[in-house]
């Protein structure tokens, strides 16, 4: 038997920070799906931006709370046009779920164009980097990784120098594009280019839309968090870790870690979900994820918003076979 550090917190309308009070959403209006990084003292966070240009939307902090938009990702029309286009994409296409991440002094945005012509055929999925010294811009041309199917990549470094691609793709077919299972393959970021084999590494808990996945190394273990459950009021996040990236995982016993699925349709917050982690100068640990606020009519007008969520590292008890 093993001991590993799985994540427990609590989600509130108002939350208790070390400097005093904040209020969620801390970015509000249709900023879904938000990805976190830390630069020294400086915290980064883009959100999805799907149909509309400019794209990937990057907001800067220095404390978390306060937000500003630095700039965006996809700045340039050049970025935009042939394989990546983003010109005549229909509303349910265009850019989901970017990850950003800080690596030796470059940062990197992994993400998904889907472009859905409207004919009612499935849509084109490309998944790509582009990376920048300044969060500000500019950024990079995309970097499409060829070969590369599904959607919500993560891009990982390791503490060994190798870097992986983490995706979602159908169950039982590692080709398909679509949505279901998680896999891992490593990432040539010289090349732009997967090497090495595909790895299937978790199918979730809920059976329903296993996606957004993002890989973490704490306490000597690999851990993958993961949404599930879609992303209206049974979105939920999951977490299951692994003594090697490549799996075995094993589901964290108290899964989810956050999810307001249990609460009434007319809860004040609803459908939080889609999360990503970081951890302070300090040693705390925040998680942002996306969330809907209910009006007196029940309506989430405001679209998928940011929320900040304190959390916790504590050990339980799983079994390995």
């Amino acid at each position: 038997m093993k001991k590993l550090l799985i994540l427990l917190f609590q989600i509130f309308v108002f939350l208790i920070a070390k400097e005093g009070f904040y209020i969620n959403p801390i970015i509000s209006g249709a900023h879904p799906d938000p990805s976190i990084c830390r630069a020294g003292d400086d915290y980064y966070i883009v959100n999805s931006s799907f149909e509309y240009f400019p794209g990937l939307p990057i907001h800067h902090s220095k404390d978390l709370v306060n937000w500003e938009l630095i700039g965006y990702g996809l700045h340039r029309e050049d970025q935009c046009n042939g394989d990546m286009n983003l010109v005549d994409v229909q509303s349910d296409g265009g850019i989901h779920a970017p990850t950003i991440r800080y690596h030796k002094g470059t940062f990197y945005i992994i993400t998904t164009n889907v472009y859905n012509s409207g004919d009612g055929k499935p849509g084109l999925m490309r998944n790509f980097v582009i990376t920048a010294k300044d969060p500000s811009g500019p950024w990079s041309e995309p970097h499409i990784i060829a070969g590369a199917p599904g959607i919500d990549p993560d891009i990982f470094f390791d503490t060994n120098g190798k870097v992986y691609f983490t995706g979602t793709h159908s169950p039982g077919d590692m080709n398909a594009n679509g949505i279901g299972e998680i896999w891992i393959q490593e990432l040539d970021i010289k090349k732009w280019e997967l090497k090495g084999d595909r790895h299937t590494i978790w199918d979730g808990v809920f059976g329903c839309c296993t996606e957004g996945p993002h890989i973490y190394k704490e306490h000597g273990l690999y851990y993958l968090l993961v949404a599930e459950g879609g992303t209206g009021k049974n979105h939920a996040v999951m977490m299951a870790a692994s003594e090697n990236i490549l799996g075995p995982y094993e589901e964290n016993q108290r899964n989810p870690v956050l999810t307001t699925r249990h609460v009434t349709n007319d809860y004040f917050v609803n459908s939080t979900g889609h999360a990503d982690m970081i951890q302070l100068a300090d040693g705390r640990w925040y998680m942002v994820s996306l969330g809907k606020r209910n009006d007196l009519d029940g309506d989430a007008n405001m679209g998928r918003e940011t929320y900040l969520i304190p959390m916790k590292w504590e050990p339980t008890i799983v079994k390995w076979e």
